[in-house]
Formats: structure tokens, C-alpha cells, sequence
């Protein structure tokens, strides 16, 4: 019997693996895309071979391009990048009277806003709706492989995120509850601006205990800027802060810090800004947060340093020196 009417919208590699551990659980699933020949080709063979190739999708898992007929479940997950979020809350309001949970999977903020996606929807659904954050270290062909993967579902309520951990729970995939959904956004987003530091660090060939160093220092940060927002410190140092900066700056996997790699071998980072079609979330993370710790005071050298090889054209050589060179002080 199927218990449980979850839909996803956004048929990229993350959609399609949540999609399909959705189905095999045994819920009522449809996955939405925007491109009807990606969607034709994927219920003609079962496979998303555009962003997980030679994978087969569950059997049970149902396909449409019909936005309307997807908002009308007992969940909906949006997992599409921070950017088309608002755009998609507008869409399912004009659809439903009572939108159903929302479920979101975006690991940055708005472009537009620089805004955290429960600010967003608070703007855009109220602020007494009901929705979950699911975040940690996943990547979503090794969730698509089957293979052991935990992570993080805050939600508004205990209820509902403990709900939802039922939904998504299977002998591969285990999720934690919490209600912590500030601390949870915090580590999925700064994450993205460490990778990229992660990956100028590995491109330069600075070894292994500058990289170790980098993530430790960069989780030190994390906690810092959690500080404002009064989140958990036990958030920061869970899945979806730590564990998700561990994986994140240590996988080639990781766009965020590929694209740190290309910088440490001399990308052009203006030209990349035109022409690349790729988000990398921590491009426009760097500036939100490096905006926001200014604001608040907070010394977050790291991040700083991030946002001058970005937006100042400063050497990621000079970068680093500066870096160990800054005045000596207590470790915490």
C-alpha cells in the first residue's frame, strides 16, 4: 500500500536521486521536470543519463511535466538551485490554496536577496508555514549508487521532521530530525565557500596539513557566524556543518571546489563569470557572507581572503601568505 504522496520538483541529478529513494520506499512519487524530451526519454528507459548515467531509477517512480497536477500531495520537494526557489513557491501559491510542506534541498542563498531560503518563504508563504531543510554531505550519485549516506531534516516542527525522516529513511539512506533550521542552512551554505579555499589550497599543492588546518579553521568560522543567528552549536558540528565540510572539501566530486582548483591554476575568473552556464553556489555565498560578517563584526579571515581572490584579484599565493602571517592569538 502506498503510504505517503511526495513529489519532486527539478529532474537533475539530486531530484532524481531523491525521486527514486522516495519510490523504492514505497511512497506515491512523481518527479517533475521543465524539458518534456528529458522527461519522454527518462519514463521510455528508466534512466537520467543527462546527470546520472547508467543508473536505473526505481520502477515505481512516476514522471510528469504537469506542474499543476505535483502540488497536490502530502509533501513537495523543491530540489532546484537557490536561485529558482522563490520562483517555484510563487507558482505552487497560484495552484493551491493550502500548499502542502515543502521540503528543500539548496545549499546557498538568493542571488537576487543574498536571503537564507527560510527568509524567502517566510516573504513569499508566511511565516507560521510549515517546511524542512535537508541538508548534509551528500552526493547525490553515490545516494543514486545506493550507497550508506546520512544526513540532516530541520524542519519548522518535531512533527514534521520527524515525519519526514520516516519518508526518506531506507537501509541506505538514514536522516537525523531537528528543528534547528538556521544551523542547518549555515553549514550546507558556508560549506560552498570553504570548498572553493579547499580547492586553491589543493590546486597550489599545499599538502596535507595546510588542508587539514583549512577545514578545521573553516569550522571554527562556521561556528562563529552561527553565533549570530543563535543556532546550535551541535548543528555546526553535525552532518550538515562538519561533516558536510569534510566531504565537500576533500571530493573532487565537489563544483565548489573544483572551481577553486581552476583558480589555483590560473582561471580567469571574470571571463568564467560570463561564460559558465554551471552554478557554483559559493560564488555568491562568498559575497553574502562576507557582506554579513562585516556588517556583524565577525573576523572570518578565511572567507575574507575567499572574497578577495574573487572580487579583488588578489594572488591565491598572496592569499595564503597573508593568511599564516596574520598576528598570533589563542586557538578558540
Amino acid at each position: 500500500m502506498l503510504s505517503y504522496r511526495i513529489n519532486v520538483i527539478g529532474a537533475g541529478s539530486w531530484g532524481s536521486a531523491l525521486a527514486s529513494l522516495l519510490a523504492q520506499n514505497n511512497n506515491e512519487t512523481i518527479l517533475w521536470g521543465r524539458d518534456s524530451d528529458q522527461i519522454t526519454e527518462i519514463k521510455k528507459t528508466g534512466k537520467n543519463d543527462n546527470y546520472l548515467p547508467n543508473i536505473q531509477l526505481d520502477k515505481n517512480l512516476n514522471y510528469s511535466c504537469d506542474f499543476d497536477s505535483i502540488c497536490q500531495c502530502d509533501a513537495l520537494v523543491i530540489a532546484t538551485p537557490s536561485k529558482s526557489l522563490r520562483y517555484f513557491l510563487k507558482r505552487i501559491k497560484k495552484i493551491v490554496n493550502k500548499p502542502p510542506p515543502l521540503v528543500l534541498t539548496a545549499k546557498g542563498l538568493e542571488p537576487q536577496t543574498n536571503k537564507f531560503s527560510h527568509q524567502v518563504v517566510g516573504e513569499e508563504m508566511g511565516d507560521d508555514f510549515d517546511f524542512a531543510i535537508l541538508s548534509g554531505p551528500t552526493f547525490a550519485i553515490e545516494v543514486a549508487h545506493k550507497l550508506p549516506t546520512a544526513t540532516t531534516i530541520a524542519a519548522t516542527n518535531k512533527k514534521l521532521s520527524e515525519k519526514l525522516v520516516s519518508v526518506f529513511k531506507s537501509d541506505y539512506f538514514r536522516p537525523y530530525s531537528s528543528c534547528d533550521i538556521m544551523g542547518v542552512q549555515i553549514g550546507g551554505a558556508l560549506k560552498n565557500v570553504f570548498a572553493i579555499a579547499a580547492g586553491i589550497c589543493d590546486g597550489l599543492h599545499l599538502g596535507n596539513n595546510a588542508m587539514a588546518a583549512l577545514i578545521n579553521r573553516a569550522n571554527i568560522e562556521m561556528l562563529k557566524f552561527a553565533k549570530i543567528y543563535d543556532c546550535q552549536p551541535e548543528t555546526i558540528m553535525g552532518l550538515s556543518g562538519m561533516g558536510d565540510l569534510i566531504l565537500t572539501c576533500s571530493a573532487d566530486m565537489s563544483r565548489n571546489r573544483t572551481f577553486g582548483k581552476k583558480i589555483a591554476g590560473g582561471l580567469d575568473i571574470l571571463k568564467f563569470n560570463r561564460e559558465n552556464k554551471t552554478t557554483i553556489e559559493g560564488i555568491n555565498t562568498t559575497d553574502a557572507i562576507y557582506n554579513l560578517a562585516k556588517k556583524h563584526k565577525i573576523q572570518m579571515p578565511i572567507t575574507q581572503s575567499v572574497y578577495n581572490v574573487l572580487h579583488n584579484n588578489l594572488d591565491p599565493k598572496t592569499a595564503v601568505i597573508e593568511l599564516m602571517n596574520r598576528e598570533t592569538k589563542p586557538e578558540l
